[in-house]
């Protein structure tokens, strides 16, 4: 018997999905022209208002551009924030629907609320000594919350599906365009010892030498099977089916800007409270604080 060996090509398609943010010239117009991408962050913040201790409003601020890795980041964070359904206030121009979706189902197993809005960051006061000692050590900072200039686009609409109550005030921008798809090929090479009896070959063993990553064309063309898990989560959010239907209205570079009243029909909006009431000492007062109030002693 003859052993032999040969170096082989095999193939293994793969699919990442993803929903790119829209380009500069359609941001400009909400952000400062100091504005530039990155991945999305997240803040655990704290009413600026000292008078309100030892229990104050609580969030979480997310801001940036959703990734792959943008999910496992919020869940370490939604750890580090405890039990209680902290308020999300999130800006966003969208990104990765795969990890958008992930985003939602932690958000809505936790049954929080999420807001379209921004969040800014104080320092502590040098005789606070709370804020510098207590908080710090928990990295919660004090903050104050803001919905001018909020924005949540592309696969952010899909965070803020989520919330149990989902909320922007009219001026925000709730921006959707077609998603795309991208397929990642990926090549697996592979050796192999084989043996040949009787003319037919009989392999001995198989080890794979090496992958490749290879990147198929973009399409905007969606499987049955995806549409129908974006149609599914939707619908179990409590989101109308027919909010699908706007991702359809711009193309990937461009964005359609849904008016105030496309909101509230689709339900994707059920709200247009401003977030900074949310942050108000007033809803930590009395017998029963609001959900995101949260009680730490010195």
């Amino acid at each position: 018997m003859l052993f032999l060996s040969r170096l082989i090509l095999g193939a293994v398609c793969c699919v990442a999905l993803s929903l790119p943010s829209f380009g500069a010239k359609t941001v400009q117009p909400i952000t400062s022209a100091a504005f530039k991408p990155h991945d999305m962050s997240f803040q655990i913040m704290r009413a600026n208002k000292p008078e309100c201790e030892p229990n104050c409003p609580q969030w979480i601020f997310a801001e940036g551009d959703i990734v792959a890795g943008t999910a496992a980041k919020f869940n370490r964070v939604l750890r580090a924030a405890g039990k209680l359904p902290l308020l999300l206030v999130i800006q966003s121009r969208g990104g990765d629907v795969r990890a958008a979706l992930t985003m939602g189902k932690a958000i809505r197993a936790r049954k929080m609320n999420v807001a379209v809005g921004y969040a800014f960051s104080l320092a502590c006061p040098s005789d606070d000594r709370f804020c510098n000692d207590t908080l710090k050590s928990k990295q919660i900072s004090r903050g104050f919350l803001s919905s001018q200039a909020s924005y949540c686009a592309s696969a952010c609409p899909l965070v803020l599906a989520a919330g149990v109550e989902r909320i922007a005030i009219s001026d925000s921008i709730i921006g959707t365009h077609q998603i795309i798809t991208k397929p990642l090929f990926q090549k697996v090479f592979f050796r192999e010892k084989y043996v040949m009896v009787r003319g037919r070959k009989q392999i001995l063993s198989r080890t794979i030498t090496k992958r490749e990553i290879i990147t198929g064309k973009t399409t905007t063309k969606l499987t049955p099977g995806f549409e129908a898990e974006l149609e599914g989560y939707v619908r179990s959010m409590g989101v109308g089916g027919d909010f699908l239907d706007y991702y359809a209205k711009a193309p990937p570079s461009s964005i359609y800007k849904m008016s105030a009243a496309e909101r509230l029909e689709t339900k994707i909006i059920t709200s247009q409270q401003s977030p900074e009431f949310y942050a108000r000492p007033a809803i930590c007062a009395g017998a029963q604080p609001a959900a995101n109030c949260v009680l730490i002693k010195p």
